[in-house]
């Protein structure tokens, strides 16, 4: 198996969370954060910071929906984080040094594709 853990985030406002500790599995290792959906970043650079707390060497980010509202991106890259990938499911979302981005199109397509010769 592969060692993981998870973060309890708790919401106390719109854009405002707290990130609780993390337990020492990603010590000395690489921890991957992934979520739904990236918007102002708060809750993911909380979980980054526990991350490292925990012992973690590395920290790689990936969300669904990459929104990055405001200075999401610098909030991240303040961190060290100096990639995150996600899909091109917001609007106007593009790849470029700091975003590695695939498109759903292909994945959609095929199921229609299966779909429409299952019906």
């Amino acid at each position: 198996g592969c060692p993981h853990t998870a973060a309890n985030k708790d919401r106390y406002d719109m854009d405002k969370t707290i990130v609780g500790q993390l337990s020492s599995a990603v010590k000395g290792r690489t921890a991957i954060i992934y979520d739904d959906m990236i918007r102002t970043g708060g809750s993911m650079v909380q979980t980054a910071d526990r991350c490292y707390e925990a012992g973690a060497v590395d920290v790689m980010v990936m969300a669904t929906h990459l929104v990055l509202a405001g200075d999401a991106r610098s909030r991240f890259k303040k961190r060290g984080i100096n990639r995150i990938i996600g899909a091109d499911t917001y609007p106007g979302t593009k790849g470029d040094d700091f975003l590695e981005v695939y498109s759903v199109a292909p994945l959609i397509g095929r199921e229609l594709v299966h779909y429409l010769r299952v019906v």
